[in-house]
């Protein structure tokens, strides 16, 4: 476990800014902290993680300018297996799944956003909604869908789950109007999103 997780809330909240800024003033970590902190409960927080080896300090002209004793490189990688650990079962793939999927979402949502406020974005021919949108993502998967991949090589291709190919190829289907494989490759010829003859 990293020495981070011994820290009370205060000194983690610190302990980022000093990590974020590389070398601060008091003042400037008073001024980044989410909210109001007295400077003699600062002060001592700051001591504290000094005498716990977590903080160094120097003098410069009449301000203490505080860094961090361990490189962030370093706590950053034991941070990173820490929420591995606890929220995705020590798996990078299901990580990288998870955000992938967020991002594409948020993506998603942009896209189509883009899609209702743009009078020269033409919707899919063959869409039952005609404010849906193919993401980027779904046409690689689309694509390599047409070519024969499994859905396994496909995860393994685009560094996403299994599940989320599956996801994908269901917001196709649920987009397009179109419940077969054979369907989503014809559609795909027509539209040019595949190589596939």
């Amino acid at each position: 476990m990293s020495r981070q997780l011994a820290l009370c809330e205060r000194q983690s909240q610190i302990m980022e800014i000093v990590y974020s800024l590389g070398e601060v003033s008091i003042a400037q970590i008073q001024s980044r902290m989410p909210d109001q902190l007295s400077l003699s409960t600062l002060r001592t927080l700051l001591r504290n993680l000094k005498e716990n080896g977590y903080l160094t300090s120097r003098q410069e002209g009449r301000q203490h300018i505080f860094s961090r004793t361990v490189p962030k490189q370093n706590v950053g990688l034991a941070e990173l297996r820490r929420v591995l650990h606890v929220f995705f079962g020590g798996s990078m793939d299901q990580a990288l799944a998870s955000y992938t999927a967020e991002t594409e979402r948020q993506l998603g949502e942009v896209d189509l956003q883009k899609t209702r406020s743009s009078e020269d974005l033409v919707p899919f021919k063959y869409a039952t909604n005609a404010q849906s949108a193919i993401t980027m993502r779904e046409k690689e998967v689309l694509r390599l869908l047409t070519e024969g991949h499994t859905t396994k090589n496909i995860a393994d291709r685009l560094y996403i789950s299994p599940r989320t190919v599956e996801a994908h190829r269901w917001n196709l289907t649920k987009k397009l109007g179109i419940n077969s494989l054979a369907e989503l490759t014809k559609y795909a010829i027509r539209e040019q999103l595949t190589s596939y003859q």
